[in-house]
């Protein structure tokens, strides 16, 4: 059974694998089951996995938000203290913490009744064994013990297959750094691994859909292989899934394994359809919505520096989103639809209508993207208690108004006759004429969300919001209460 743990964004951080067997004694079967050693996501740039031994490391390198490379190491666990216990067991785990109470409650429900287990053999450290056989990376058999009194085995040889074994073998592995690097398709997936000297060192070959049609290792390859596979996402051996962030995707079947949490946006798709049935064109980096993918036409880049040219508006929102030509690319990706997602820090931008209307939506959301801290700050706010609802609602909106303003101000800096936006263009005419100001247009904006009224909730715009906020605050006032009697037992005890 995989078990995953997540944190409050919903994000994995922990990864426990529990194996069993039947064990049959005098005719009467047992259930035998053991705890794998976890993985532990520190975050996206340190992954540890702890033995008895020692931790087993993974830092990972970017170059935007793409994994380029990968260098494995070895710590002792040294760190922790446990009352009573001391240093010696580090940082060891108990049966009433919340994730191994989690772990039986699944276990639970998996079968069914209530599995009595002994947690504390399951907990015990998992050993790496007693040493692994050195071969010479060149090919040879795997029959060398110690590679530090072998001629046969480097030391970068040793380290590469193991970091701690060789290093238990006197090998510096310290200064000799194991380090794989990733080739992407334009699709982000990873298509060749190359190791330190640049030599191929594995390859895969994937169907438009993820499916592995072949993995191909080098003769002179070590232990490692790569996890990260299909978009560049991690693999997961134990289920053969994809771990994308919001949710799981099977490539065997070619289908999510939960619903889009963005499903309200895409009605006329399926929630479990996997880029628009068009992997070849779409890509979904996070599982919660699909954009076109590549960089951006040439005729959009072409349009986005005659604006920066010529609109100072749009000029200065490009500086502070500390954006150029050369670097758009990174924050800014091919779709269908506009929008920005605060999640990975990029932004959507819809190249299928023509280029001047593509830049009036750009301006949109790098005016959006410019003002998330301002959002964050009111969302704090608003979960402090420091202001209402209404506030909150109030503020949040008037923060997507200054993107019709910007809009309004770039469309008239170019002379454009539209923005392809019937209320954007009634405020570009009527700014033009001299009948509104920014401040007119921002007022205009505001009034006009009393008569929007929102499909999913069938409230205006502005009531939409002031409920959402409101729940917000009625989740922390739960938690709070919920936490209340703990917190007091603490500070008595305390």
């Amino acid at each position: 059974m995989a078990h995953y743990a997540y944190d409050y964004t919903g994000e994995r951080v922990l990864k426990s694998l529990i194996t069993g067997g039947i064990v049959n004694t005098n005719s009467q079967g047992q259930s035998v089951l053991s705890l794998d050693a976890p993985t532990v996501y520190v975050n996206p740039y340190y992954i540890a996995s702890h033995y008895d031994e020692t931790v087993l490391i993974s830092k990972h390198y970017y170059m935007a938000n793409q994994r380029i490379a990968s260098a494995l190491s070895h710590q002792d666990d040294t760190t922790g203290f446990v009352p009573s216990v001391g240093y010696e067991e580090g940082n060891r785990s108990f049966s009433t913490d919340a994730i191994v109470v989690d772990i039986e409650a699944s276990l639970d429900c998996l079968y069914g009744e209530d599995v009595d287990l002994d947690w504390e053999q399951m907990l015990a450290p998992v050993s790496l064994g007693e040493g692994i056989l050195f071969n010479g990376c060149d090919g040879s058999e795997a029959d060398i013990v110690n590679p530090y009194l072998s001629l046969r085995v480097s030391d970068s040889c040793a380290c590469a297959q193991s970091t701690y074994w060789a290093s238990q073998s006197g090998v510096d592995c310290s200064v000799l750094p194991t380090m794989y690097f990733y080739h992407p398709d334009y699709l982000g997936s990873v298509e060749f691994v190359t190791d330190m000297s640049g030599d191929p060192y594995q390859f895969f070959l994937n169907t438009i859909w993820g499916e592995n049609l072949q993995n191909q290792l080098a003769f002179n390859t070590t232990a490692f292989s790569s996890r990260f596979r299909f978009n560049g996402k991690e693999w997961d051996e134990e289920t053969g899934n994809f771990y994308y962030g919001a949710r799981y995707y099977d490539p065997m079947l070619s289908v999510w394994l939960s619903v889009d949490p963005r499903t309200s946006e895409m009605p006329t798709w399926s929630p479990y359809v996997f880029s628009f049935n068009n992997p070849v064109k779409f890509v979904d980096p996070d599982g919660r919505k699909p954009y076109l993918s590549g960089g951006l036409p040439k005729a959009v880049i072409t349009e986005i520096k005659n604006a920066t040219s010529k609109s100072n508006r749009f000029k200065s929102l490009m500086l502070a989103n500390q954006l150029t030509l050369s670097n758009i690319n990174q924050t800014v990706k091919s779709s269908n639809r506009s929008f920005y997602s605060p999640e990975h820090d990029q932004i959507a931008l819809n190249v299928l209508r023509s280029p001047s209307i593509a830049v009036i939506s750009l301006t949109h959301e790098l005016t959006n993207r410019s003002k998330e801290a301002d959002i964050v700050q009111l969302r704090q706010k608003l979960l402090n208690f420091e202001i209402s609802p209404e506030e909150y609602a109030l503020g949040a909106l008037a923060i997507e108004g200054y993107g019709y303003v910007n809009k309004v101000i770039v469309a008239s800096e170019l002379k454009l006759k539209s923005t392809g936006d019937t209320y954007t263009d009634y405020l570009l005419s009527e700014y033009n004429a001299g009948n509104m100001t920014e401040q007119d247009i921002l007022n205009d904006y505001m009034s006009q969300l009393q008569n929007v009224i929102i499909k999913d909730t069938g409230l205006n715009a502005i009531d939409t919001y002031v409920n959402r906020a409101q729940k917000m605050q009625d989740d922390v006032q739960c938690t709070y209460e919920v936490w209340q009697p703990y917190l007091e037992l603490i500070q008595k005890v305390l």
